[in-house]
């Protein structure tokens, strides 16, 4: 085993650092380049730190781990270099308690010229590590934050009905060209959404919004009155739009022809008990509809209908009990006609009594076998032109009226002669037999 030199400070002042580095290099018979070579530190270092050339050094924080490497390769204590090294380099003496700050073990340079790259470069690589990290972390949160939104994305697709718009036709009605057999439909839906087209001819029809959410289509028509109704699927869920959206076509009926009417309401052969006759008609807008009802072949009935704009009317009529055949009929300014017919049957099984404000208005009460009738109070309604109030009871309904010629009143669908005398209040009994008595109620 080597034995590790002692230097001996001359008489007078201490042997510099340096020149105790220098001595015992050359004593191990070691050249520079060799120690550099050793040691991995520039030659221009291992000189600088020999001759005590700070301007040529690092910073003092280096400078230490730079002794302690090149007094352990002499194999001298390097406690010994430092406590003799210039103050001026401010270099702090370390026993044998490890440095807080990371250890430098070696410094990997090409070439003497770049003896501060190697010590500049371990500060580099530790910020350029810390950067990489703080970039990964930085990727990281990126990427969940994107899945987080994705997630959230598919969830409300998911618990979002899709939606439709329907920008031709913008009008809820329209009235094409006589002969025109086609319609366009065009709108937005979400992108991929399948837009279902029901149309009340029968021809229901599909198309799938395209990447900007546009789609279109051409619906074949028949003549007469055409309802569609369209709705949003999402391909992914199977959810359907909350909100149908509703057109309606009309393509006039060559002249030959009567104009359109067609009847939801009434049914063929239904049987009302006690309840008035509902209709739901579709003609064309504006359309004047005559109805006719008759019994027994004799027509007792007649009245005078008329479509709205949207070409719809509805309403309920108060037949008498029997076997009756009702009719609704359109007629066009050629006087070509178009008619429907049902066959309805009504019974009555209490009394039910219908009264219509027909001359100003007047003041009522009502009892319903003997109680105050619920649906106008204990202290009566007044009723006004063009209103309507009805009453059922199993028995009887008795009425009393501030001016009984005010108003027209049907019992169990048949009209009534008028009662009492204008401007005279008078009370009356409505029996389920048909019957009418007059009335102590007051």
């Amino acid at each position: 085993m080597t034995s590790q030199p002692v230097l001996e400070p001359a008489e007078g002042s201490p042997v510099s650092a340096g020149k105790q580095l220098r001595s015992a290099r050359e004593a191990a018979g070691l050249s520079i380049a060799q120690v550099s070579t050793a040691l991995r530190i520039p030659e221009l270092v291992i000189a600088a730190l020999e001759n005590e050339e700070l301007g040529r050094l690092p910073e003092p924080i280096y400078i230490t781990g730079l002794i302690k490497n090149y007094a352990r390769h002499l194999k001298i204590a390097p406690e010994q270099i430092l406590s003799t090294w210039p103050a001026g380099a401010s270099v702090p003496l370390q026993r044998d308690a490890r440095p807080s700050a990371p250890r430098e073990r070696s410094i990997n340079v090409g070439s003497a010229e770049g003896a501060w790259v190697g010590l500049r470069a371990r500060s580099a690589t530790t910020w350029s590590s810390l950067v990489q990290r703080v970039l990964q972390l930085g990727s990281i949160r990126i990427f969940a934050v994107g899945v987080g939104i994705f997630l959230a994305l598919q969830f409300v697709r998911f618990i979002a009905p899709p939606s439709v718009t329907v920008s031709v036709p913008v009008e809820d009605v329209v009235t094409l060209q006589e002969g025109v057999l086609v319609a366009t439909l065009s709108g937005t839906s979400p992108a991929g959404a399948r837009i279902n087209v029901t149309a009340s001819g029968g021809s229901d029809v599909a198309v799938v919004a395209d990447e900007q959410g546009n789609w279109s289509l051409q619906l074949p028509l028949s003549y007469g009155r055409t309802e569609v109704e369209m709705q949003a699927e999402d391909a992914a869920t199977g959810s359907l739009s909350g909100e149908i959206v509703r057109r309606v076509f009309i393509v006039p009926l060559p002249a030959e022809f009567g104009p359109m009417l067609t009847a939801a309401l009434p049914l063929d052969g239904v049987k009302l008990d006690s309840l008035p006759l509902g209709y739901e008609l579709a003609t064309a807008p504006g359309q004047e509809v005559a109805f006719s009802a008759s019994s027994d072949g004799i027509q007792s009935i007649s009245l005078d209908l008329l479509a709205g704009a949207d070409g719809h009317l509805s309403g309920e009529i108060f037949l008498p009990a029997g076997e009756w055949v009702v009719r609704f009929s359109a007629a066009a300014p050629s006087g070509q006609k178009t008619e429907v017919e049902r066959s309805v049957s009504i019974s009555y099984s209490g009394a039910v009594v219908a009264v219509v404000g027909t001359e100003g208005s007047t003041w009522v009460r009502a009892w319903s076998d003997g109680a105050v009738d619920s649906s106008i109070g204990p202290n009566g309604s007044t009723i006004h032109v063009g209103e309507e109030f009805r009453f059922a009871a199993d028995r009887v309904v008795e009425l009393r009226f501030g001016d009984p010629r005010a108003v027209t009143i049907t019992l169990n669908g048949r009209i009534l002669k008028p009662l009492g005398t204008p401007g005279v209040l008078g009370s009356w009994s409505f029996n389920a037999d048909g019957t009418v008595n007059t009335s102590a109620r007051k």
